[in-house]
């Protein structure tokens, strides 16, 4: 279990995510205070998953019993983190306030079809989705209305590590994978056949492929670094000449492009309706399932470098003022009681 950053105080909030790392958790813990926990679940064989969820609940609740924290945030799609954090309301701290954080998974199946979900989201203080588009698939969970809110990612805060040389030959693209069925992984395969002359870098743990994504005989203009955390991630994103931001879903909001806006990086985005409200500029638009379309946004994120990356650092601070105004909707839940600074954070 990491929990991210070592403090001496603990802070009244907690959030909790059965994952190695989220840009999300780390782009709003400054703003809001409160503390990310991660506790990644392994790759083992699906038969064994209920025992790992069973031993992931068992330290959540060893861990929530030994902080006691005001607030517990929960990120899902782990059902079963959720049924830990209210085992540990019932049972240990009638008073503490729980969040259900909804990543879009939970709204999709297998997830939305867990027994008792409907009850144990109604069951907390809030739950916040990622974006409005989602706002109808909640409803249909039959979710209190008074009980949802949204708040979108903030645009994250990186570090800049200073390098000697760029980590990959240029110019180069970077696809942020996690290898979840909604990802163009082929597409990006084929693209890169008709592209030699750029490199597509796609980190991720690639283990998450199997029976997902074939990930035999790549492109020789295909990096696969495997999975980046810290200043590899940072400077990856800082450094690359494109953020791809790609799914299949029609209503994901794309944390990678939350991540190129804090890098002020030009992107390359998957045409939805999602991704034309929330990044308007900054980027070139494309089909997802065409990997000449792929190809041509690429070129053009590429050759146009200077005016995407300034919109990029426009578009930065529109998003972070417009995150302010959402998280001042749910501030009674968060205590919130600091004053947003005047803009958004830099890469320091």
């Amino acid at each position: 279990m990491d929990i991210i950053p070592p403090v001496a105080t603990p802070p009244r909030s907690v959030f909790i995510a059965w994952t190695p790392f989220q840009r999300r958790q780390l782009s709003m813990a400054p703003l809001l205070g409160f503390e990310p926990v991660f506790m990644p679940l392994g790759q083992g064989p699906r038969p064994l998953r209920p025992l790992q969820y069973l031993h992931h609940a068992l330290a959540t609740l060893d861990f929530l019993r030994g902080r006691r924290p005001e607030t517990i945030w929960v990120q899902l799609p782990q059902v079963p983190l959720l049924s830990a954090a209210l085992w540990h309301r019932r049972w240990v701290d009638p008073k503490v306030r729980i969040i259900a954080d909804c990543h879009n998974r939970i709204l999709n199946p297998p997830w939305n079809r867990w027994p008792g979900l409907k009850a144990q989201l109604n069951a907390c203080d809030a739950v916040v989705v990622h974006n409005r588009t989602v706002l109808p698939k909640v409803e249909a969970l039959g979710i209190h209305p008074g009980l949802l809110r949204i708040l979108e990612d903030p645009p994250a805060l990186l570090r800049r590590v200073a390098r000697s040389a760029a980590p990959y030959p240029k110019p180069w693209v970077l696809f942020l994978a996690s290898f979840n069925p909604d990802e163009p992984i082929q597409e990006l395969f084929a693209a890169a056949r008709l592209a030699p002359d750029i490199h597509f870098v796609l980190a991720g743990e690639s283990g998450r492929a199997s029976g997902r994504h074939v990930l035999a005989d790549p492109p020789p203009n295909v990096v696969l670094p495997g999975y980046l955390s810290g200043e590899a991630l940072d400077t990856a994103i800082l450094e690359a000449d494109a953020v791809l931001a790609l799914t299949k879903l029609e209503d994901a909001q794309l944390s990678s492009a939350a991540e190129a806006i804090g890098a002020g990086r030009p992107m390359v985005l998957s045409d939805t309706p999602v991704t034309r409200e929330m990044y308007h500029q900054g980027g070139v638009f494309v089909d997802t399932y065409d990997p000449a379309s792929i190809v041509r946004g690429c070129q053009t994120a590429i050759a146009e470098a200077g005016r995407l990356g300034a919109e990029s650092q426009a578009l930065r601070e529109e998003r972070y003022r417009r995150w302010w105004t959402q998280a001042a909707a749910i501030g009674d839940l968060l205590d919130l009681d600091r004053v947003p600074p005047d803009s958004a954070p830099v890469v320091v």
